[in-house]
């Protein structure tokens, strides 16, 4: 009995070693849904895992339209309402990920309204998975590129339980 005693407080302890380089915040800043934060620390650390990050400190506003345009024409110089920004705010990133994700739960929200099966939470985690992706080295800014980065999304979102969020077709599987 103590050897497994034993065995699960050294377990304890490693999980906590490979997460103390892991940091994630979340603020919402919007009232227009209602947020699970723990779903979306779930999520963070999902993708951190699949590439397997240990020192990472990730920043999560959720937004509206008015917020998400305002920040898009701040950084960007673009007069547009997204549904996902993703900040690269590290020193090193070969050393530790920092970034901040910005999705907007307004945008969440209405793409979900007419859909069955496809939850406003499901859509702002692929938002999360999204912006974190980028961060990682995922592009979309060619149609290859495209399919790659979302079916990249799917395979994770599946494996956290929401099952193919973007549905997207003509995956490229790597």
């Amino acid at each position: 009995m103590r050897a497994i005693q034993q065995n699960q407080h050294k377990q304890r302890r490693l999980r906590q070693m490979c997460l103390r380089d892991i940091s994630i915040e979340i603020a919402n800043v919007q009232s227009l849904v209602v947020i699970d934060s723990e779903q979306l620390k779930q999520t963070v650390l999902g993708v951190l895992s699949h590439f397997n990050v240990r020192n990472a400190h990730v920043s999560i506003a959720v937004v509206d339209h008015d917020e998400i345009r305002r920040l898009k024409r701040a950084f960007f110089d673009m007069d547009i309402v997204t549904d996902v920004i993703s900040i690269d705010l590290s020193d090193d990133p070969e050393a530790c990920l920092e970034c901040e994700i910005i999705v907007n739960a307004q945008m969440a929200k209405e793409v979900t309204k007419d859909k069955i099966n496809h939850t406003v939470e499901a859509e702002l985690n692929l938002y999360v998975v999204h912006g974190l992706l980028h961060k990682l080295g995922y592009e979309d800014d060619t149609d290859v590129a495209h399919k790659i980065m979302h079916a990249k999304e799917d395979e994770i979102l599946t494996l956290l339980g929401f099952g193919k969020v973007f549905k997207g077709k003509d995956y490229i599987l790597l």
